[in-house]
């Protein structure tokens, strides 16, 4: 036993030694002058060194934005392809997201780069990527933008909802939103500012981003490795004026919270589970074998923690010792039981907070969560799904959060949106269960298109199929480094079952692609820095590297696959805008196809018709009386079908009027998803152009506006 005083002399000498070790060792015939000078020359060396290592990255950053904005004048977006806008960006701007790419590669990897400096390559690669459309287009690109706008002035003119218009008004959220964020900016619609939608809502990811992938690991290499494969593989292009984009951001920030704050370390032992697993292994041992007592929570009894389901209790005591896996089944039971008692390795503990902390918290998830209810139809069920996976295998100490989500998600469709769910709820139970059904229609029929469309379609599956690959990858080896994944594996598979309730108009693979996108893009990360402080040889940097420029190859051509009819021109909209100005409210608009600038304001007052919804008219075999014209065949048979057809679309006199709107954004829609042959198309307009059925009101370059040829009500508004 050693005395105080003798404890107090041993630290006295270790202090003397430090002290002496950290002094300099003067040179023979140097003086003490002579040595402070070789100490201040190597601090100066060093600290040149560290401004250098500071500067040097940010520098980059600058002159890659320099480089892709002096690039921006010389696109030709009227020339692109079926490639889509990769066929005209200039090499220039291509080599700046390369060498960017390359910058935070090597970057990522040091174990000590500021975070200010990784903050400023992600925010470059967001204002690249999303800021060229917005610099280059002249309006907001996605047709779809223009009716999320039409909602919102109907909004701003009625100061209410109208759910027997369509679907939107029965999810007003995000459009409520919306129109209030117009109303105290001064503008007079979205359309000035949802052109910048996609750069402002990725930025807004970012934040819950880290916050989510800081609970998965401390290791903060992994961290913005995951955030960076974030953004080069968020492909889906759900990202604009939309409900789904700011649902999206509200989906990470409750995922993030959740598993910050009721996360459990261990899960309790008698889990439910276990018996599944005994059946599933084969076992006989009933459903209510006794397993070993859990010993006592504090304040509870025992094997039963005093907050077991109550959503904002505390989280049960982590240092009890597992059950024996001989009491627990067979051989599956005991791998299973062994992989949930594995411990956190490298994550972040649950954050502490006393109960009432803890009860606030949840009502902010809980009103997030009704944000999100009140503004999309999908997103909420995807967050179900993840509370409910995480709430049966224990993960989450909020046992139950998922069953009052279901209830405030059930009683919004049922009440708030009955209008919509009376006219539409047969053919919604009819869908659940239909899974190679839904899967079919979500798969896109590819025997016909060009080869452009091809190309970008499978470079799309290609992408997918790569993050999925890493991040199995990066779960494998994290799993041989002895971590317990189950949380981020259980965020990652919840939202596949989504594909058995409904196609949600073949989009539903592409919306659990983005619900996934989060824990895949972390694992994918982890396949290259699986563990905390693990060092990253050079042969895994060149991987990373190379990965990294691959994953943004993918990125630019399933993400701007498509922009050849995603960007619409002044002319266009000159066309709609004459339109609104001249058309009667009660009036038909039709047009050739829905992808045009259309329906922003005062939507309510027309009826649409999108003439290549039918596929009869797409076919050809659309006529009036029952049976084809005698003696018309081939191209000139079916463009005189769907000249007949249209002439008694728009002859209904049911209407005040009706106008047929013709715009070059319709035309590629047609051309690049193959809805008709092109010669059928370039018929079909010749013959509008010369028919004595219709008359020319309004032309430019880019649209053509057609009214009957006796309609004396359009040539009175002209």
């Amino acid at each position: 036993m050693v005395s105080g005083e003798g404890k107090a002399n041993s630290i006295d000498t270790i202090g003397k030694i430090s002290s002496d070790l950290a002094r300099p060792v003067l040179a023979p015939g140097k003086n003490t002058a002579e040595a402070a000078d070789g100490i201040r020359e190597t601090a100066t060396r060093s600290a040149t060194w560290r401004v250098l290592d500071y500067v040097s990255p940010l520098v980059a950053v600058a002159l890659v934005i320099m480089l892709w904005a002096i690039s921006l004048p010389g696109i030709n977006i009227r020339a692109m392809n079926d490639y889509g806008l990769v066929s005209v960006l200039p090499p220039a701007i291509l080599i700046a997201m390369a060498l960017l790419t390359l910058s935070f590669s090597l970057l990522v990897t040091r174990p000590r780069v500021p975070a200010f400096i990784l903050v400023a390559h992600v925010i470059a690669l967001i204002f690249i990527v999303h800021g060229t459309t917005a610099m280059l287009y002249e309006l907001p690109r996605y047709s779809w933008t223009y009716k999320h706008i039409g909602v919102v002035d109907y909004i701003m003119r009625n100061g209410s909802v109208n759910p027997a218009i369509d679907i939107y008004h029965n999810w007003p959220g995000f459009f409520a939103l919306g129109a209030f964020f117009t109303t105290i900016t001064g503008l007079p619609s979205p359309l000035s500012y949802a052109g910048w939608a996609p750069v402002f809502f990725n930025i807004l990811y970012f934040v819950p981003l880290l916050f989510l992938f800081r609970t998965f690991s401390t290791d903060r290499r992994v961290v913005w490795l995951g955030v960076w494969f974030f953004y080069l593989a968020s492909w889906v292009g759900q990202d604009y004026f939309a409900p789904q984009a700011l649902s999206y951001f509200f989906y990470i920030v409750i995922l993030a919270i959740v598993v910050a704050w009721f996360r459990v370390a261990r899960r309790p032992a008698g889990s439910s589970l276990v018996p599944l697993i005994r059946g599933i292994n084969g076992t006989n041992m009933p459903v209510g074998s006794p397993t070993p007592p859990s010993p006592p929570y504090p304040g509870g009894t025992l094997g039963s923690p005093p907050d077991k389901g109550d959503l904002g209790g505390s989280v049960p005591n982590q240092s009890f010792t597992p059950p024996s896996p001989s009491c627990q089944g067979g051989t599956i039971s005991i791998l299973f039981r062994r992989f949930l008692d594995r411990p956190y390795i490298d994550e972040a503990p649950a954050v502490a907070g006393a109960p009432l902390q803890r009860f606030g918290i949840m009502a902010i998830i809980i009103l997030v969560f009704f944000v999100v209810v009140s503004s999309h139809q999908l997103t909420p069920y995807a967050i179900i799904a993840a509370m409910v996976s995480i709430a049966i295998f224990r993960v989450c100490s909020a046992r139950l959060l998922p069953v009052l989500m279901v209830i405030i998600a059930g009683a919004w469709a049922l009440y708030v949106a009955a209008t919509y769910m009376n006219g539409n709820i047969q053919w919604i139970i009819q869908s659940i269960g239909e899974l190679l059904s839904n899967v079919d229609t979500n798969v896109a029929d590819l025997s016909q298109a060009s080869a452009g469309r091809v190309f970008t379609a499978w470079v799309s599956r290609g992408l997918t199929a790569t993050l999925w690959g890493l991040a199995l990858l990066g779960a494998i080896r994290r799993f041989r480094l002895g971590h317990r994944d189950l949380p981020i594996l259980l965020l990652a598979i919840a939202p596949f079952p989504l594909i058995a309730t409904q196609s949600y108009g073949g989009e539903m693979i592409f919306r659990i692609f983005l619900f996934t996108l989060p824990p895949m893009a972390f694992l994918a990360a982890s396949a290259f820095i699986p563990s905390l402080g693990q060092a990253i040889s050079p042969r895994t940097s060149a991987a990373l590297a190379l990965t990294s420029l691959a994953l943004l190859g993918g990125l630019l051509f399933a993400y701007y696959g498509k922009e050849s009819v995603n960007f619409f021109t002044n002319n266009e909209m000159q066309a709609v805008e004459f339109v609104h100005k001249t058309a009667p409210n009660g009036s038909l608009l039709v047009v050739l196809s829905s992808n045009l600038p259309m329906k922003y304001r005062d939507y309510e007052m027309f009826t649409y018709h999108s003439l290549t919804d039918n596929l009869d008219f797409n076919r050809g075999q659309v006529w009036i009386g029952g049976q084809p014209p005698a003696g018309q065949a081939g191209v000139a048979g079916r463009t005189a079908n769907r000249i007949s057809y249209i002439t008694y679309l728009m002859s209904d006199l049911k209407y005040h009027g009706a106008y047929l709107v013709v715009t070059r954004s319709e035309e590629a829609y047609i051309n690049l998803l193959d809805i008709m042959p092109k010669e059928d198309l370039t018929s079909l307009e010749q013959a509008l152009a010369n028919s004595a059925n219709f008359r020319l009101i309004m032309s430019n370059s880019d649209a053509q506006v057609y009214v009957l040829a006796d309609d004396s009500q359009g040539a009175a508004n002209q």
